[in-house]
Order: structure tokens, then sequence, then C-alpha cells
């Protein structure tokens, strides 16, 4: 398995590009997935209504739960990748 695959399936991965489920909290993974490489990466190839979604996603959700995939999010990245860099790659690629 991938290292992005190792990852992606340890957060959940939800289906990335579906406006209508933007409220839907089982989306909060992919949402704290894209503000990390918002956060982390050149984002300027991320379609602006995933932005919109993701953040829609995040707010709606409890904070706890938000916190806690945020630092999810960072301790995957830094344990399958050498750096942000190598991260950045493979996560835009899967993004679009």
């Amino acid at each position: 398995m991938t290292k992005i695959a190792t990852l992606l399936a340890a957060v959940g991965l939800a289906a990335l590009t579906v406006p209508a489920l933007a409220q839907d909290t089982e989306n909060l993974p992919s949402a704290v997935m894209i503000e990390w490489v918002v956060a982390n990466c050149d984002a300027s190839t991320v379609p602006v209504m995933l932005l919109v979604m993701s953040q829609s996603v995040i707010d709606a959700a409890p904070d706890a739960k938000v916190e806690q995939l945020r630092q999810f999010m960072r301790d995957g990245t830094e344990q399958n990748y050498p750096d942000k860099a190598a991260a950045c790659a493979e996560l835009l690629g899967l993004i679009g």
C-alpha cells in the first residue's frame, strides 16, 4: 500500500468533489486534509468550490473532532513523508 493510500485509509477520505455533501460531517476528514494542503502547499490548483465546501464542513463540525483530525493529519504526514513537499506533491495530485 502506498504512503498516501495508508494515510487516506486511516483518515477515512470521503468523496472530495460533491458540493451537495458540504454540510455532511462524514466528510470532515477530507475537509481537514484540504485545509492541511491549503496551509502547507501551493494550493492554487485546488478548485475554489472545494475550498468553500471544506470550510463549510469544518465550520459545522464539533471543535474537538476538528482538532483531533488536524492532529492526526499532521502526525500522518510527518510519519509517512520525508518532508512537506513530498506530502504536498502526492495530496495535490489526488485533489486534482
